[in-house]
């Protein structure tokens, strides 16, 4: 609760952590909504906690995770294969005429 001016500020996150405030000119119906308005939000969280999530798909036996590492990262980037495709293109075209 905080008084900004004439106006006493209710003060409360929603369910995404999101801050929201909204200015009352008395502290009493500030300190209702704010109230009301965590109150709210402890319940949506509770039942969001509580429901169920849909199972993962699960992989075949044969299936195996595959993990990048370094040595097997492509040795250029797009950006330079095209570069050394239009060298050489460019070397071919010169050498037929």
């Amino acid at each position: 609760m905080q008084k900004r001016g004439n106006l006493w500020m209710a003060d409360w996150r929603d369910e995404r952590g999101v801050r929201h405030r909204k200015g009352f000119n008395s502290r009493r119906r500030a300190e209702k909504h704010q109230d009301i308005m965590t109150k709210n939000i402890g319940e949506i969280k509770k039942a969001r906690a509580s429901a169920k999530s849909a199972p993962l798909p699960r992989r075949g036996p044969g299936h195996k995770a595959t993990r990048r590492t370094r040595g097997t990262r492509p040795a250029t980037s797009g950006r330079s294969r095209a570069k050394f495709q239009l060298k050489s293109s460019r070397q071919s075209q010169q050498t037929k005429s």
